[in-house]
């Protein structure tokens, strides 16, 4: 009996060990896995950041669905949501695509429409506009894609000035400034006829006047290339019908002689010349 009592008490030992061991195995796999989980929050973010990211996926699975089943509505409203995101996101106009810098040119012309090539604007002016039309300049600027502009073909062509922020040619409004030797005179185009390079150009100012009076003057010139974006003008007489003068001493003339490149396709021509000021040309 008393062999038979030890067996017992053993065996009860024994459970007891089992089973202290079985709390200990436990335990330990219950703090390893805690320990897991808190490296896997530091590494991929916090609890928000895993809700966040269940969302997302929680939010793509119903996207999907929503493509195979034509939507959850009856109607399919969530798959129309979807395509009409996609098709906006579709239809937006690419940078440096053609119909972007057609849609740049398009509000270039308009914004300097009846501004009589920038001639209107002066001290007291409206310096939203004119920074709206800078704004747009700049734009066209930054889709420049000519490393060397004066070698291209496109600038050996006709060009008319739509624009300036030149304070020489606005003070004198225009290109000669004779025609205040007229009544009611006035400066209504400006046009630059480039020949082949390094060869004869002319600058040709149309004028108007009370009555209905028309007249052009023409300052013959040579147009030089001074490095891959830059020409410059070398006048040579400026001519009104039987007035005929040397053009390197008539000033108003300073405000066009040094031309960079900043801009060339074949509709127009953006150049700026030494102290920044700005010049649109359009081809005629």
């Amino acid at each position: 009996m008393d062999l038979l009592g030890q067996c017992k008490e053993h065996r009860v030992h024994l459970i007891k060990m089992v089973g202290f061991v079985g709390v200990c195995v436990g335990t330990s796999v219950g703090l390893k896995l805690g320990i897991d989980s808190r490296r896997n929050l530091d590494r991929f973010g916090s609890d928000e950041h895993l809700r966040r990211g269940l969302v997302r996926k929680s939010e793509r699975c119903r996207v999907l669905r929503c493509l195979e089943d034509g939507g959850n509505g009856e109607d399919g409203s969530d798959l129309i949501e979807v395509k009409k995101e996609k098709a906006s996101s579709e239809g937006k106009v690419k940078k440096g695509s053609q119909k972007h810098l057609f849609n740049l040119k398009s509000q270039l012309v308009d914004a300097v429409e009846g501004k009589l090539m920038g001639f209107v604007f002066g001290e007291e002016s409206d310096d939203q506009e004119e920074d709206l039309i800078e704004d747009i300049i700049e734009k066209l600027e930054d889709e420049s894609m000519f490393k060397n502009p004066t070698g291209s073909q496109l600038l050996v062509n006709n060009w008319r000035l739509i624009y300036t922020s030149s304070s020489i040619a606005r003070f004198n409004e225009g290109l000669s400034s004779l025609h205040k030797f007229i009544p009611g005179g006035r400066c209504v185009g400006i046009r630059l006829n480039l020949g082949a390079r390094d060869s004869d150009a002319e600058l040709v100012e149309s004028l108007v006047g009370a009555g209905g009076f028309e007249t052009d003057i023409t300052v013959s010139t040579k147009w030089r290339i001074r490095d891959e974006s830059c020409f410059v003008l070398e006048h040579d007489k400026i001519q009104w019908f039987m007035f005929k003068r040397y053009a390197d001493s008539w000033k108003p003339l300073r405000a066009f002689t040094v031309f960079d490149i900043t801009y060339l396709d074949q509709d127009i021509l953006i150049t700026r010349g030494q102290t920044g000021q700005v010049y649109c040309w359009q081809v005629v």
